[in-house]
């Protein structure tokens, strides 16, 4: 008997839904990417003292626009 799909995190960007992997149970979204933080000093919304962590997704198609506007940036790691 197969699990019922649980729907992942919407997008960021454009608020459509995506399907976790193969019905986990987790946040893991099919055709988008997961992105952790864990706050930032700068932040005046998110900067925790106590480990905690957010996340959001961001769909292919939303991050294949903000690769093309140069809004986002890809770094390879240092060899």
């Amino acid at each position: 008997m197969s699990r019922p799909m649980k729907p992942s995190l919407p997008c960021v960007a454009c608020g459509a839904w995506l399907e976790n992997w193969r019905g986990a149970t987790e946040n893991h979204p099919m055709r988008g990417v997961e992105f952790v933080a864990r706050g930032h000093y700068g932040s005046a919304v998110f900067d925790p003292q106590d480990g905690s962590k957010m996340i959001a997704n961001i769909c292919d198609e939303c991050l294949k626009k903000a690769k093309k506007l140069k809004r986002v940036k890809i770094l390879s790691p240092d060899v």
